[in-house]
């Protein structure tokens, strides 16, 4: 996989959020939504 920002880039999977989005933003927003708990 390809290395941006220091993250593996993967395919767009379904996130927690609701919308596919990379792997990297995926992990970004669910750690924002367990944060939030």
């Amino acid at each position: 996989p390809l290395m941006r920002d220091g993250f593996p880039q993967f395919e767009l999977r379904r996130c927690e959020c609701g919308e596919p989005t990379l792997n990297e933003r995926c992990m970004a927003c669910e750690m924002l939504r367990k944060m939030k708990k």
